[in-house]
């Protein structure tokens, strides 16, 4: 049995834990907020035994295998600065950062000291995204990555958000639909270039196009405070694969049939690609090959952003 605590006591802590639950090579040892009675509340729902004032409580009575940092964006570098002290393995929440300069310092923190650290990227562990990369495995075309993003920071019908969240929100949440350039364009990227510039001041519409070694070409299209789903699509000679919602697959042949791809029921019982996410934690602890997303990957992404939006 292999002990997971839980830093951060918000919906995302809620996901995780539902999660973890369903694996039974993991025990949750404890848990750890700056809430002490938010802590309390999921411990008393979920049966876990001990709640810690502190991060150093946390690790020293409890030996964790490995932790959830799942607090808020605004306080992962602080947290981090933590719990980088320990030699369990991390999974961060993204964004790791609130903006690209936040970003590289929390990568410095981990790199100085050495920390074992992954990023945790649940759309890359989407039944959804790996049947498409298993179908484009024989498509030696290049590839039109089309983005479609939909962001409202300041509805009025979310939480209210800190003005340093909202002005770094692509960061917090656009990070979601950006990264699929990383995932579905093969190469380093040669050039980003806007058709549309992202204006902060008056903020509704971006389209860049972004252009790959590979030949692949990816195009970024961002409403902001406007109706619209998420949504990609990647197309090349052979066929057109469609995320739309993003946790299903849609694929068109060319000349011959459209259908829907099955998905893992692990994306319906859970958040989706948390349980696939969770097995590639349990191989990095046992010291086996896994897929989780480094922090020098992460910190790719987040420079994708920056060059995007140019803040």
């Amino acid at each position: 049995m292999y002990k997971i605590a839980i830093i951060g006591a918000g919906r995302i802590a809620h996901e995780h834990i539902k999660t973890i639950l369903s694996i039974k090579d993991f025990e949750i040892v404890g848990i750890h907020s700056r809430s002490y009675n938010k802590a309390k509340e999921i411990a008393d729902l979920y049966s876990i035994k001990h709640v810690y004032a502190s991060i150093e409580d946390l690790f020293n009575h409890c030996q964790p295998n490995a932790v959830i940092v799942c607090v808020s964006v605004t306080e992962t570098k602080r947290v981090i600065d933590v719990t980088s002290n320990y030699p369990w393995i991390q999974l961060i929440e993204k964004p790791a950062g609130l903006n690209l300069i936040d970003a590289n310092e929390i990568s410095k923190i981990i790199v100085n000291k050495n920390a074992k650290a992954f990023v945790a990227f649940n759309r890359r562990f989407y039944s959804s995204t790996q049947i498409a990369l298993k179908e484009l495995i024989n498509c030696d075309s290049n590839r039109i990555v089309v983005v479609q993003d939909n962001e409202d920071p300041t509805n009025i019908n979310e939480d209210s958000r800190p003005d340093e969240l909202i002005k770094y929100w692509m960061y917090a949440n656009s990070i979601h639909l950006i990264d699929y350039f990383r995932i579905f364009c093969r190469g380093d990227i040669q050039s980003v270039t806007p058709t549309i510039e992202w204006n902060p001041r008056n903020p509704f519409y971006l389209q860049c196009n972004l252009n790959f070694k590979s030949g692949d070409i990816g195009v970024y299209q961002a409403f902001w405070g406007a109706p619209g789903p998420w949504g990609v699509s990647i197309t090349n000679k052979y066929k057109r694969i469609e995320l739309r919602p993003l946790e299903r697959l849609f694929v068109h042949n060319y000349g011959g049939t459209n259908l829907e791809k099955q998905v893992d029921s692990d994306d319906s019982d859970f958040k989706a690609g948390f349980k696939k996410q969770l097995l590639e934690l349990l191989k990095a602890i046992k010291g086996e090959f896994h897929q989780l997303v480094t922090i020098e990957d992460s910190l790719k992404t987040m420079k994708l952003i920056n060059l995007i939006y140019g803040i």
